[in-house]
């Protein structure tokens, strides 16, 4: 997924989030409640966190299916709802609690006939 470009729907709806949500009205309010409730739940820096999260959202978010993780190159982390997470989050299968991203000089050689990735890593495509 990392050597695949976004496409263009991305900047469209960033487009569109800008220009209608994220500086209206209603946006100002959704921040003075969530402010009120003291958002975020979870403190900044938080080592469980695997995107950092340096605003508040507002009136607009993305609700996504897609694990590419192209909508964290286009939105700001706050307003990124992801269902089945994406594919550049790991955590422990057991033993431990913890969520990191994946190293952005790390990537899988995948046998496209056997769709198996070896235990090892490989290099970036060039």
């Amino acid at each position: 997924y990392r050597s695949t470009a976004p496409h263009d729907g991305y900047q469209m709806i960033s487009d569109w989030a800008e220009t209608f949500f994220r500086k209206s009205d209603f946006a100002d309010a959704v921040r003075r409640r969530l402010e009120q409730a003291q958002w975020p739940m979870q403190a900044p820096g938080d080592p469980k966190l695997p995107y950092e999260v340096k605003d508040m959202p507002g009136a607009f978010f993305a609700f996504t299916s897609n694990v590419d993780a192209h909508h964290f190159d286009w939105f700001n982390a706050s307003e990124i709802r992801e269902c089945h997470g994406n594919v550049e989050l790991y955590q422990c299968a057991s033993g431990c609690d913890a969520i990191w991203r994946a190293p952005l000089d790390f990537w899988f050689d995948v046998d496209k006939n056997e769709i198996l990735a070896p235990a090892h890593p490989a290099t970036a495509p060039e």
